[in-house]
């Protein structure tokens, strides 16, 4: 089959010290012209100076395989009598053709098996997105807290860090320097490692550089940013580890590899394994939708004070309005960071006394639109008083009830019962699979669900015997 650039094309057969066979014109021209041609008219006898064809040409080099299109066009050959190759335009494999997951799979059951495909990629990507920042944050973490020790702490950590900085720039800056010169690989190899160990050898010389600077980085993202109000770094962190977990559980559960007992499921007869599976998939279903349940009303209790006594939609209805009040809160410190990201990148610190003072304050809260959620109670609350307004004030917002550090753990504690439903979906959806026959119930086989639709396609067409019709 002749199918273009497409993943399945094959190019034409090679001769001779690479290049492609030759067919007189006579036998190409009989080839376009249809099968009866081919096979010299009715006689079917080969005219004299022919080559006779052989198995695979047809597809080969005239693309006349069963996707194929045919075309009428005449074939413009080289001065040496070659025909160029042509590339044909696939045809397009019909949904009917398409082979099922399992031998046997129902075909009602194939729109699922499309959902589940797309609900694992797009978890799939989720997964790596997460875990790339996962890693960014403890990085940055980590680097913020080894360039901002103290010289009296009895902790190595500063100058250690400073010498993995010190060595890596050294060497990267080295290497390309030598590679500029045109060093050979040995010698830049040895002026490299040089570098290196320059790098280590220095680190206490600039031990006491940075830490004033990168304090007041830090001081800032762990106390008067929108990443205070998540629970600092290690707030961000133990979040988006949670979220990897739940992801990765969601994954498993697709794919048949959570944890489970199939004890019972090497022993019974394959007959039977069938109402095994989903009655187990169905008791999983059940476990998370409860316990999803049980994590949503104990945050609703707990960390967004709902009583205990109120009806479910109730409860619900107060998770919203504590989200609405907790994004109001993350939209007017974005703004107030946006401010303060100039003082913090020239080492003048976010709280500078310059910044703000407490009449500067009031002005901000007037227009900011808190007097229309707390009212002149709440506003008295959060005013700066007439004695304070020359007075330096903080650029980090307040509410009328306390401090607002970590105030957005509780909605990021809403991953819990969001995850386990759609774990608890995900074992539902693999017993609907179940069912329809697209998934293994042997717990001794890998089951994977094939996401390639093209190259399935392009197997199964492979595996043809040469000559046969498309259906």
């Amino acid at each position: 089959m002749a199918l273009g650039r497409s993943p399945c094309y094959r190019p034409a057969p090679m001769g001779k010290k690479g290049k492609q066979r030759r067919r007189p014109k006579e036998a190409i021209t009989r080839r376009k012209a249809g099968p009866a041609a081919a096979q010299g008219g009715d006689d079917g006898q080969q005219e004299e100076g022919e080559s006779p064809a052989e198995p695979g040409d047809a597809d080969d080099f005239a693309g006349s395989g069963p996707q194929a299109e045919a075309s009428d066009e005449p074939v413009d050959f080289d001065e040496d009598g070659t025909a160029p190759q042509r590339h044909l335009r696939p045809m397009p494999i019909p949904p009917s053709s398409r082979p099922a997951l399992m031998p046997g799979g129902a075909r009602w059951a194939e729109p699922l098996v499309r959902v589940e495909h797309r609900w694992t990629w797009i978890e799939s990507w989720l997964l790596f997105v997460v875990l790339m920042a996962l890693m960014l944050v403890l990085c940055f973490w980590v680097s913020l807290a080894g360039m901002s020790s103290d010289l009296e702490t009895p902790s190595a950590a500063g100058t250690f860090f400073r010498a993995l900085v010190g060595a890596a720039v050294l060497g990267a800056l080295t290497r390309w320097l030598a590679g500029k010169r045109g060093l050979s690989g040995r010698s830049r190899d040895l002026v490299t490692a040089a570098a290196v160990v320059a790098g280590f050898a220095i680190a206490p010389l600039w031990r006491p550089v940075g830490i004033a600077y990168f304090r007041g980085v830090l001081d800032w993202l762990q106390e008067g940013s929108s990443i205070t109000l998540a629970g600092g770094l290690i707030g961000v962190s133990t979040r988006l580890t949670l979220l990897a977990a739940l992801i990765g559980a969601s994954l498993a559960a697709a794919g048949g590899r959570h944890i489970n007992i199939d004890l019972l499921l090497n022993f019974v007869r394959p007959s039977w394994r069938l109402p095994v599976n989903v009655a187990s998939s169905l008791g999983a279903v059940a476990v998370c939708l409860v316990s999803a349940w049980g994590f949503l009303d104990y945050i609703a209790i707990y960390e967004f004070r709902t009583d205990r006594s109120l009806p479910v939609s109730a409860k619900v209805a107060k998770i919203g309005e504590g989200l609405s009040e907790r994004c109001f809160f993350l939209r007017k410190q974005l703004r107030l960071d946006a401010g303060a990201l100039p003082y913090v990148v020239t080492g003048r610190g976010w709280n500078n006394p310059e910044r703000m003072n407490g009449r500067a304050w009031n002005e901000w809260l007037e227009q900011g639109g808190f007097p229309e959620r707390f009212g002149p109670a709440g506003m008295a609350a959060v005013r700066a008083p007439d004695s304070g307004l020359d007075m330096p004030r903080p650029p980090f917002v307040v509410a009328p009830g306390g401090p607002l550090r970590g105030t957005l753990v509780a909605g990021m504690d809403l991953l819990f019962p969001l995850g386990l439903l759609l774990i608890g979906l995900r074992f539902l959806l693999r017993t609907v699979l179940a069912l329809g026959r697209h998934v293994s119930l042997d717990p001794n086989a890998t089951d994977e669900l094939e996401d390639d639709d093209v190259a399935a396609s392009c197997a199964g067409l492979r595996s043809r015997p040469q000559g046969e019709e498309a259906a």
